[in-house]
C-alpha cells in the first residue's frame, strides 16, 4: 500500500474519493512540473508525493480554495528546497562541457541528432542556473503563467508578497544567464 492510499483510508468517507480523483488528475502533471524545475528524475517523484501528503490534510478539511494551485505551489517549494541542497553538495564538483559543433547550415535544416543535441544542451545549461530563475522561467515559459501568478507561487510560505520587479528580474536574468549558458 503506498503512502497515499493510507492517508485515503484514515480519512474516510467522501473526501477521501474526492482526493483520490484529484490526486489521479494532478499526479502525472506535477511530476513532469518538478522534473522540469529539478532535472533529477529519480527524485522528483518522491518530492510529489510529499507534496500531496502535505496539501491532504487541508483538502481534507476543505480548507483549499485553489487545491491545485496550493499543491502546484507546495511542489514549487519543496523543488526549491532540494534543489538548493543539491547545489551546495555539488559546489566542488567540476562541470565539463562538451565542444558542440555548430550546425552544418544546409538551409536551416536541422536532424533529429542535432534537436536532441539542442535539447539536452538548453536542460544542461537550465540545470546551471540558479535555483529562482529557473524556477522563474520553467514557470513563465513552460507553464506558461504571467508574472503575477509566478509571485504567487514563489513567496515563502507565510512569507511577505514578492515584488513583481523580483519576479520579472528572475526571468529577465535567468534568460541572459541561459543564453550565456548556452555560448559556452
Amino acid at each position: 500500500m503506498n503512502a497515499m492510499t493510507a492517508l485515503t483510508t484514515q480519512a474516510g468517507g467522501n473526501q477521501a474519493e474526492s482526493f483520490d480523483r484529484f490526486y489521479v488528475r494532478c499526479y502525472p502533471g506535477m511530476v513532469r512540473f518538478a522534473y522540469v524545475i529539478t532535472g533529477a528524475g529519480p527524485h522528483v517523484e518522491e518530492l510529489v508525493q510529499d507534496a500531496f501528503a502535505s496539501v491532504f490534510p487541508a483538502f481534507c478539511r476543505g480548507d483549499l480554495r485553489e487545491p491545485e494551485f496550493y499543491l502546484k505551489r507546495t511542489v514549487v517549494n519543496r523543488c526549491r528546497r532540494w534543489k538548493g541542497s543539491q547545489a551546495r553538495r555539488r559546489e566542488h564538483e567540476i562541470v565539463t562541457h562538451l565542444d558542440q559543433e555548430p550546425l552544418d547550415g544546409q538551409g536551416g535544416e536541422t536532424t533529429f541528432e542535432d534537436s536532441v543535441e539542442n535539447r539536452d544542451a538548453v536542460w544542461a545549461a537550465l540545470d546551471r542556473l540558479p535555483v529562482k530563475q529557473r524556477t522563474a522561467l520553467v514557470l513563465h515559459f513552460y507553464e506558461d503563467l504571467r508574472f503575477e501568478q509566478i509571485e504567487e507561487l514563489m513567496r515563502e510560505p507565510g512569507g511577505q508578497p514578492l515584488n513583481l520587479v523580483t519576479v520579472r528580474s528572475w526571468v529577465f536574468r535567468g534568460l541572459a544567464n541561459l543564453k550565456k549558458e548556452m555560448e559556452k
